[in-house]
């Protein structure tokens, strides 16, 4: 599964590239990105599963740095890294769409934290495009025989028939 590391920090970058490689659960192919424009020009190439995001970038900060890679993720979960722990920003990151907020010291503490939370945000956003091609299918399935009703029901009203 392919992360897009989006962090300006290269001591930082490293680590969690190394974290990622030697994830003995999951076979992960870290690409690592140093700045905004760089994450969603890679993006833009498409082929990205989960995104690990730093708010805070030489080229953005804060919010608007998710917003603008939530726009052009694909789908792809983003798992934001804060260096801070700050509750009301991870609050509003979730609420923005972010499926997670990792910070990095909890990451050196226990690096699994960092593996587990990109395993279950790949599996969260699975189920959610399943529940979406789901109900995009169910309610085809029901529009067909309606608009058939619909159009027999037109031609007795207009005593066609």
């Amino acid at each position: 599964m392919i992360v897009l590391l989006i962090e300006n920090t290269a001591e930082d970058a490293q680590w969690l590239k190394e974290l990622l490689i030697h994830d003995t659960n999951t076979s992960w192919t870290p690409l690592h990105a140093n700045h905004l424009a760089a994450g969603l020009a890679r993006l833009a190439e498409g082929g990205v599963d989960a995104i690990l995001l730093n708010l805070m970038l030489p080229d953005s900060h804060g919010i608007d740095t998710l917003l603008g890679v939530r726009d052009r993720s694909g789908g792809a979960p983003i798992i934001v890294l804060s260096a801070a722990e700050d509750d009301p920003l991870a609050l509003k990151t979730l609420q923005l769409g972010a499926q997670d907020y990792v910070v990095k010291d909890a990451v050196r503490r226990t690096p699994q934290v960092l593996g587990r939370a990109l395993q279950y945000a790949v599996e969260r956003a699975k189920g959610i495009r399943h529940k979406d091609e789901l109900a995009s299918t169910t309610f085809h399935e029901l529009r067909t025989p309606l608009t058939t009703i619909r159009e027999f029901t037109s031609i007795l009203t207009d005593h066609i028939a």
